[in-house]
């Protein structure tokens, strides 16, 4: 991906809660595995990886609380 500074402020914040969610991932992951590629395997069927377009999904309302400026303006845009 191209700088994130560049980027829409709404897909920098998915793309941010987006990593946080795969890294923390990727500990739990670690912590229950010893890092063999079939236990790493099974963890993953048990426990899915985060996609992005779940942060995509799910984190409007977060937007809208956290950002009311921006959504305010984009909401008079629309009207």
């Amino acid at each position: 991906m191209a700088s994130l500074s560049r980027c829409n402020p709404w897909v920098r914040f998915c793309w941010e809660h987006w990593h946080l969610l795969a890294h923390t991932w990727e500990l739990a992951c670690e912590a229950e595995t010893k890092g063999y590629a079939t236990e790493i395997a099974e963890y993953a069927e048990q426990h899915p990886r985060p996609l992005f377009r779940d942060a995509l999904i799910h984190l409007s309302p977060a937007w809208r609380a956290t950002h009311p400026h921006l959504t305010e303006r984009a909401d008079q845009r629309a009207a």
